[in-house]
């Protein structure tokens, strides 16, 4: 029972940071993730506990999902469940990550919950290590688990064998999935596998590699607190972008190491490209998965690509829809009262077809133009919205009104209140 109590005295101090903050559990109902249920109840932590269920066992899925409500009923905490599909012609263990985590973060803004919190322990880190040196190593990814941004792993540090030796001393119920016997799975050939047969041949291998691990870690933490110390020198935060000053950039040497290090933790990987993208004419850009990279002046701007597309909504009411709070409102309009009230509103992104009368002048002006006159970077560029009124554009949404729909002095006029969905 010692060892179970130095167990808990780490869990409890890892835990303490978050002891005014409501968590979400990834619960799969396996040894770990009991582990931290019992644990948060234990300590009186406000948590709730999700579930995701592929259905790719059968029955023994099932047996899962009932296990893990019945050990949410049991500790009286909220129970998240979600049913979902996989699509077997693609990466099954991909995907089924992506679905999840897309699931927990939209539960964690839904309910409020401060972070989603996962077990995930120091043997997940090692092969996790070992995985990244065979699939292409990167300091991050040999560094092993960490928390991040709204993601806690409160069992980073805790071995297999301590979760194992408190479920024990707890008497712990907890589910064994049969798909982790499964050496297909690059994860299992590398656990139930490879540590294995090392160990085997060298003693001591796993203290050996947590050794590494640790070096791994220290290290990650110097690159990324040397990257947070260059990015104070060349980049700007703007409204929907970062801006990296060029010739910031271009006395950093070796040049191609300090790109990979700036550009990588973006999903950047050609880093050749970002060097001509340097001397580039304006407009020209590279994509990642999830970022966009843009040439403009003498900056490289850093964008999210699904940050382009904000969704909005309009409407004439003074007072705002019950479930919209104040602080949601992004555009307040003032147009002519000869809008009808009942008139369909509509927002969207411009579009190269889009026009707008000004103020002053007979003929309308493309909105295309509109924005190159006024030399809008081309992030900015693509996220301008429109609002139209029965399909005749209103307003470019933070530029102007066109002159046909702004109100005159003469003119008692309406509010139009555009927030976000």
């Amino acid at each position: 029972m010692f060892k179970t109590k130095q167990i808990e005295i780490a869990l409890q101090e890892a835990l303490v940071v978050y002891r005014d903050k409501r968590l979400l559990l990834a619960c799969s109902g396996g040894i770990d993730s009991v582990v931290l249920a019992h644990v948060l109840n234990k300590y009186n932590h406000d948590f709730g506990i999700a579930h995701m269920n592929y259905g790719l066992r059968g029955k023994e899925s099932q047996r899962d999902e009932e296990f893990v409500a019945d050990l949410a009923r049991e500790l009286g905490v909220e129970f998240y469940v979600k049913r979902a599909k996989l699509n077997t012609s693609k990466s099954i263990q991909e995907e089924a990550r992506t679905l999840r985590y897309d699931w927990f973060f939209e539960l964690r803004r839904q309910y409020k919950y401060d972070y989603v919190a996962t077990a995930h322990h120091v043997d997940d880190s090692l092969e996790g290590m070992i995985m990244s040196v065979f699939s292409g190593a990167t300091i991050s990814r040999l560094a092993g688990i960490t928390d991040r941004e709204n993601l806690v792993r409160p069992f980073q540090y805790c071995t297999k064998e301590q979760l194992l030796q408190y479920a024990k001393d707890y008497k712990l119920s907890y589910r064994e999935d049969s798909s982790n016997r499964n050496n297909e799975y690059l994860r299992n050939y590398v656990r139930n596998k490879v540590l294995t047969d090392i160990e085997e041949q060298i003693p001591n291998t796993k203290a050996r590699l947590l050794h590494s691990l640790g070096y791994f870690k220290q290290l990650n933490e110097l690159t990324i607190a040397y990257r947070k110390h260059l990015e104070k020198t060349i980049v700007r935060s703007r409204s929907n972008c970062q801006a990296y000053a060029i010739n910031g950039i271009v006395e950093l040497h070796p040049l191609s190491l300090h790109l990979r290090l700036l550009f990588e933790p973006f999903g950047f990987a050609d880093f050749s490209t970002i060097e001509h993208l340097l001397v580039a004419e304006n407009g020209k850009e590279i994509l990642s998965a999830t970022y966009r990279l843009v040439k403009f002046e003498e900056e490289l701007l850093l964008g999210k690509i699904d940050s382009l597309k904000p969704r909005l909504r309009a409407n004439f009411r003074d007072v705002l829809p019950r479930d919209i709070a104040q602080s949601q409102v992004v555009y307040t309009l003032e147009v002519r009262d000869s809008i009808a009230a009942a008139s369909t509103l509509e927002v969207r992104l411009w579009n190269s077809e889009d026009s707008i009368k000004l103020k002053g002048q007979d003929k309308t002006k493309k909105v295309s133009k509109y924005l190159r006159d006024l030399k809008i970077d081309p992030i900015t560029k693509s996220s301008v919205q429109i609002l139209l009124s029965e399909d005749r554009l209103v307003a470019i949404l933070g530029f102007a009104i066109d002159a046909d729909f702004s109100p005159l002095s003469t003119d008692s006029s309406k509010v139009i209140k555009i927030w976000h969905e």
